[in-house]
């Protein structure tokens, strides 16, 4: 009769419990669904833009070696995650990193901004046009004066004001030293492109590609946005291979940019030796470059983007941003993979002083082969070749990248919620059983 009595009494609180707990799930699932219900709306709202570039912004200048002493070179500075149009004092730091860094790296032949110039989900951008006016003119001001040609890739927040992806390329594209092209249209993503470099004026062929990757994509397998399809992959297999038969069936030494990180940044981490740093709470907020077959019915792996780099041996260096506490690169089976330093102010900052990454392109007189290197320059002029890291178990990162959908860290916000109000209810239990009858 005692135990039946205390089961009569406990009861009870057990049931409140599980009812709150399946309260806050309820709540939990609410808000989520509201936020992506939001995002759609949002991305149903952007402008529809009919007209299609021909290109023909790009194709007024030609990118050309330059004959030093040493041989040919050509010098790459990669601006990332600029965020401009958050707030003017920013801004205005975000320009002057740039003066500063194409000053003490003269001359510089191209600028790649790879992705997150702006912080299009600001309000700035979703109300006002000219906040684009003011933050093209900040960011290509230092380019313009020093007549630099520049690229820009999207990143995660660049198309999410105002413009959507296809206006905010036609709208970079009116400046006359962008070298922006629209992607093919049958593809995933805008912002899928190629550059050529020649070896002078008189080449027909070009001696060195830069490729560039649009990762503001959606349906994405272990996160909704940001990844590289098979169809951009497709596509860059077939461009990698006509360059190839026109070069006699030998690869064209060539660059790659994307904004999102891939995977094997992280195998990178683990299990190479690479110079710079991994401190972003995220770990590595990458993509998946394997690809299952998109018809969800066959299971088999498809090669992904890095593994297609290596098999063609073009690629000889790919770049990325995105994650703003890392910078570290190194060498993935003859890929320099990497990342850049955040170059921008707003959002949250990097823990190394803000700069850029420089890389550049060499062939030694008398030899075919191109030759990279490549170091960060920050904003106090410091060049920082970076501290070399070997892999240990002390710091090994899961190979797991950002949660699918939403706010990564929903878990871990809501679970102490769910816990003070459980412990809360236990004591209320507890005190209850202690109480004379």
């Amino acid at each position: 009769m005692y135990i039946d009595i205390r089961w009569r009494r406990n009861r009870y609180g057990v049931i409140y419990t599980l009812l709150l707990l399946l309260f806050i799930f309820y709540i939990d699932v609410i808000c989520s669904t509201h936020d992506g219900k939001q995002q759609q709306q949002q991305q149903q709202q952007q402008h529809q833009y009919d007209s299609h570039s021909d290109g023909s912004y790009g194709e007024r200048l030609k990118l050309k070696y330059r004959d030093e002493d040493d041989g040919l070179e050509f010098k790459v500075v990669q601006f990332t995650d600029l965020h401009y149009g958050e707030n003017d004092g920013d801004d205005i730091a975000n320009n002057n990193l740039q003066n500063t860094i194409l000053t003490l790296e003269s001359p510089v032949d191209l600028v790649v901004f790879s992705g997150d110039m702006i912080s299009g989900e600001h309000l700035n951008f979703q109300h006002d046009i000219s906040a684009y006016n003011n933050a093209w003119s900040l960011m290509t001001e230092p380019l313009i004066k020093r007549n630099i040609p520049w690229a820009i890739i999207l990143g995660s927040q660049d198309a999410h004001g105002l413009l959507n992806a296809h206006e905010l390329l036609d709208f970079d594209q009116k400046y006359n030293q962008s070298l922006t092209k629209h992607g093919p249209r049958d593809i995933s993503g805008d912002s899928n492109y190629v550059l050529e470099i020649y070896a002078n004026d008189t080449t027909e062929s070009p001696l060195s590609l830069i490729y560039l990757f649009d990762s503001d994509t959606k349906g994405c397998g272990n996160r909704e946005w940001g990844c590289i399809h098979k169809d951009q992959i497709d596509w860059y297999k077939n461009i990698s291979d006509t360059y190839s038969k026109n070069n006699s069936n030998s690869s064209t030494t060539a660059l790659a940019f994307v904004h999102v990180p891939p995977s094997e940044a992280l195998q990178l981490w683990n299990h190479n030796q690479v110079y710079g740093v991994l401190e972003d709470n995220n770990g590595c907020c990458c993509f998946e470059t394997d690809h299952t077959a998109e018809t969800g019915k066959d299971k088999n792996k498809q090669q992904g983007l890095v593994d297609s780099m290596i098999e063609r041996g073009d690629v000889k260096g790919l770049y990325f941003g995105g994650d703003h506490q890392n910078d570290f690169h190194g060498d993935f089976n003859g890929i320099d993979l990497g990342y850049g330093r955040k170059s921008g102010f707003a959002s949250y900052n990097p823990n190394k002083l803000h700069g850029a990454r420089v890389i550049l392109l060499q062939q030694q007189p008398q030899q075919q082969r191109v030759e990279i290197k490549t170091w960060i320059r920050d904003i106090s002029g410091a060049r920082d070749n970076q501290t070399e890291h070997r892999p240990n178990l002390l710091d090994h990162q899961f190979t797991g990248c950002c949660k699918k959908g939403g706010d990564p860290y929903r878990a871990l916000k809501i679970t102490p919620i769910v816990l003070i109000f459980t412990l809360v209810l236990l004591f209320i239990i507890f005190w209850q059983n202690k109480k004379p009858r």
